[in-house]
């Protein structure tokens, strides 16, 4: 079973278990982490990653989940809010959406604070602009309410705004105050992000109306002061009239997501990618088809079902034997010896089993034949087991919206079989993604057993990057196996737990010495 350990140390595992967490999906591939609203895009990662790009992942997953969860998007639409605008709306809103899932989910908090310190507890090299001082303090403000350490930070901010906005800090303390007393929703925030502006253009325009005058009465010894004071209010009217979110200082959730993406390696061999979810069409065994697979396949269920069992605790339960319990000696009185308890195992099909067939383009038309029919085959026969969860999913997808997909599941979890499978054969064959997506799938399964069954006819789209996915898989506690399709080649990535096959009888025979031989090299 997996354990807590298991997932706090492996991505793909923690994206699919926040995003179930929080009811929102986790995707990791692309070059880009970013947020659409609904989904959270992660890039392709390494492969093996280090503990703070883990917690970095963590807490950008539980920031974007705060905002798909508490922002109000239509009505942030709606505002049409200038970048200058949305940078002060964000700092804001950050800090109320993370406070909201904070309460709800306690550990993100002490999450959120490491990062918050890490992120904004330093001088940042470029913090030379004096109007980034405006925003830098806001956010630092904001910040120190949940994190003492930036204060520190936020008073060498503060001071360097007052040197080029003296007198400013008072009119945007008044509004900040009132933002932690009372922000209740993304309305709210819009409203206090657009008094910080106007506390700031009115203060602008106040400097612009004193530095007028001077400007005409200055001296030789007044010119240095009052081109200074120009250049902090160009660059803060510059600052306000910003075209581009990117000409603006960096909030949590972009600092996040710029660290992240320069975490995700080049070479597409070393990157971690988890499949996107599509659809595939399928097509009806026919009728004389199902009856001759089941023919040839008599008595599959049978014999799988002994190598299906998994260890699962009995309950307490008085007997004879064990450690004596002394809320059972009333039992003595009436000649009843049970009073010793114990815990133990017992055996039961305890298990889920997930299959993965190959529809790539290399399968020829007589190999989908096979794979589909062993693929119902075997569906059919673990289904008639009790304790036996089956899912079957085909790689690739096919395109949604123009774009390609990686899997496209068949049969998902809880669902009853049906004969319905790939009807062609096409596209790569991204398996490392795939049983990234399944491993997703299953460690949200309660089931102590969980094994992965892949039907293929060749080689992955690439060899290291599944193999890497194959040996995590089996950290994790998952059981692979493969069945080779008319082609050898799934022997070098499973050596020792794999089988070819070149017809639908020998499916039996081989399936079982399979699991039979991993059983007994467990033991």
């Amino acid at each position: 079973m997996l354990k807590q350990k298991d997932i706090m140390d492996c991505l793909p595992l923690l994206a699919s278990v926040l995003g179930n967490q929080y009811g929102v999906t986790v995707e990791i591939g692309g070059s880009e982490a970013y947020t659409d609203g609904k989904t959270i895009h992660l890039p392709a990662l390494p492969l093996d990653s280090e503990p703070e790009l883990i917690t970095m992942i963590k807490g950008y997953c539980d920031h974007e989940s705060a905002h798909i969860r508490e922002t109000d998007f239509e009505i942030l639409r709606k505002a049409n809010l200038t970048p200058f605008q949305h940078n002060l709306f964000n700092i804001l809103e950050d800090w109320r959406v993370e406070e909201r899932l904070s309460a709800r989910y306690p550990g993100c908090r002490e999450n959120f604070r490491h990062l918050i310190q890490k992120l904004f507890g330093t001088q940042k090299a470029g913090d030379t602009n004096p109007a980034f001082s405006i925003l830098n303090t806001i956010l630092l403000t904001v910040r120190s309410w949940s994190v003492d350490a930036i204060i520190l930070r936020r008073e060498s901010v503060a001071k360097t705004m007052e040197r080029h906005y003296p007198g400013l800090r008072k009119a945007l303390d008044g509004i900040l105050d009132r933002v932690r007393d009372s922000c209740k929703d993304t309305e709210e925030c819009i409203r206090y992000a657009m008094e910080l502006e106007q506390a700031i253009l009115v203060w602008s325009l106040e400097q612009k109306s004193i530095t007028e005058p001077e400007k005409e009465d200055s001296g030789a010894a007044q010119d240095e002061s009052v081109a200074s004071s120009n250049a902090s209010l160009d660059a803060l009217e510059k600052a306000v009239g910003a075209l581009s979110s990117d000409e603006l200082p960096r909030g949590f959730g972009e600092s996040l997501a710029e660290r992240i993406e320069l975490n995700s390696p080049r070479d597409r061999q070393k990157q971690l990618r988890v499949a996107v979810t599509g659809k595939k069409r399928l097509a009806e065994l026919p009728l004389g088809q199902r009856s001759r697979i089941e023919r040839q396949t008599a008595g599959l269920g049978f014999r799988l079902q002994g190598l299906m069992q998994a260890q699962k605790w009995l309950p307490t339960m008085p007997g004879v034997r064990g450690r004596f319990s002394s809320s059972l000696c009333y039992r003595l009185a009436v000649g009843n010896p049970s009073v010793f308890v114990k815990n133990g195992f017992k055996e039961s099909p305890d298990t889920a089993v997930h299959i993965l067939l190959d529809s790539s383009g290399s399968m020829t038309d007589s190999g989908l034949m096979l794979a589909n029919a062993v693929c119902y085959a075997v569906g059919k026969a673990l289904q008639g087991i009790a304790g036996i969860n089956l899912g079957i999913t085909a790689f690739p997808g096919g395109r949604v919206n123009g774009n390609k997909t990686t899997v496209a599941p068949v049969l998902r979890h809880g669902e009853k079989l049906s004969n319905r499978f790939p009807e062609t054969a096409y596209g790569l064959t991204p398996l490392a993604e795939a049983l990234w997506w399944v491993i997703q799938q299953m460690c949200l399964l309660r089931e102590n057993r969980k094994i992965i069954l892949i039907i293929t006819d060749g080689e992955p789209d690439s060899i290291p990057t599944a193999q890497e996915t194959f040996k995590q898989a089996q950290k994790k506690g998952f059981e692979c196996y493969g069945l080779g399709i008319m082609c050898s080649s799934i022997a070098t990535l499973l050596p020792h737990a794999s089988r070819v096959i070149e017809t639908l009888p020998q499916l039996a025979p081989a399936l079982f010495e399979l699991l039979e031989g991993a059983l007994r090299r467990k033991a």
